[in-house]
């Protein structure tokens, strides 16, 4: 197909009026439209902070629910790599069903659990591709010496970094930057996780390639110490999504069904 005709009917086709919610919004948009939620809920919302990005957008969280020793907590985040626009807006949506549902089953998920949804990751990436270009996917950092900026912010964790999956090319859309965490946004949405580490239960990136659901590692073949507990999990999940929307989905991690 022919892509760049396929970007052209989507920008064309975009609302850019009314709410966030079902529509590819801006930074700007999206970051308004978190603290009205969290001022026409604040008996259940807050905001909190991820950080900065390497051009000052603040990576906006909001917390839905109240903590309370024993409470198990949520980590959501989107919008890592920049294209993914469909991951952004899926967060919006989590975030617009928690606080404004009126099912009982809904409102309940946020009595008994505390979600931390941090909807942008990599806001300066995000926002280029609004106003340069639509298949951007790393970070937005210069880096001297090389023409391309950036690094993917997915790469760029301090977990057996630069060992899977990734070019030593700047240019290169999988370029895991020159050392792990030089990336200020992930290093520090890193340090806000470690901090809620105790009370945090489960962590989900959300991305929009294919239909899967990736579980640890991508470094090595070996299976994690919980993988049974993760899969099952997994497992029932991806059910449900493919009988309510007739998709198909796989379940392991990257280096059993991506890398092998």
């Amino acid at each position: 197909e022919d892509v760049q005709q396929l970007v052209d009917e989507q920008v064309a086709s975009m609302n850019l009026t009314g709410s966030v919610v079902g529509r590819y919004a801006q930074f700007n948009e999206i970051s308004s439209w978190l603290d009205q939620m969290i001022a026409a809920h604040s008996d259940i919302a807050s905001p909190f902070s991820a950080g900065k990005s390497y051009e000052g957008r603040s990576l906006k969280g909001i917390k839905i629910g109240k903590s309370a020793p024993g409470k198990p907590a949520l980590w959501f985040h989107a919008g890592i790599h920049a294209r993914e626009w469909v991951a952004v807006a899926s967060n919006i949506y989590i975030i617009d069903q928690l606080l404004n549902s009126k099912d009982p089953a809904v409102k309940k998920l946020t009595k008994d659990l505390v979600w931390y949804i941090v909807p942008v990751l990599n806001p300066d990436g995000y926002e280029y591709t609004f106003t340069g270009d639509r298949m951007w996917r790393k970070t937005r950092k210069p880096y001297p010496g090389n023409r391309c900026p950036g690094a993917d912010p997915n790469r760029n964790w301090d977990a057996h970094f630069g060992t899977t999956g990734v070019s030593s090319k700047p240019c290169s859309d999988i370029y895991p930057g020159p050392h792990a965490f030089s990336e200020v946004e992930v290093r520090t949405v890193a340090q806000t996780i470690m901090a809620l580490k105790d009370s945090i239960h489960a962590f989900v990136s959300f991305h929009s390639f294919s239909q899967l659901w990736l579980m640890p590692w991508g470094y090595t073949t070996d299976k994690c110490d919980d993988y049974d507990d993760l899969y099952s999990l997994a497992a029932e999940a991806t059910d449900k999504v493919e009988r309510t929307h007739g998709t198909r989905w796989r379940v392991g991690p990257p280096s059993h069904i991506l890398y092998s």
